[in-house]
């Protein structure tokens, strides 16, 4: 799991989230947290066996995001 924020000049946030899928089977769903001041969540479907998959989340405006983190909160198979 990787993610890069960006912070438009009109104060938006997004975040794009990417995911690898090292398994022989398809990843229905895995959801990844993204922490700043609060916390929201990315949803990544069909990831493909060997395969990847990505997505942005804009967050809220006004959210304080100078420092993040992510993290797998759960998958489906």
């Amino acid at each position: 799991i990787e993610a890069t924020a960006t912070r438009w000049q009109d104060g938006r946030i997004e975040v794009e989230v990417r995911a690898e899928n090292r398994a022989p089977r398809t990843i229905a769903a895995a959801q990844v947290g993204i922490r700043c001041d609060d916390t929201w969540v990315a949803e990544l479907r069909e990831i493909p066996p060997h395969g990847r998959a990505r997505t942005t989340v804009g967050l809220p405006m006004g959210a304080d995001c100078d420092g993040y983190s992510v993290a797998l909160e759960g998958a489906r198979w």
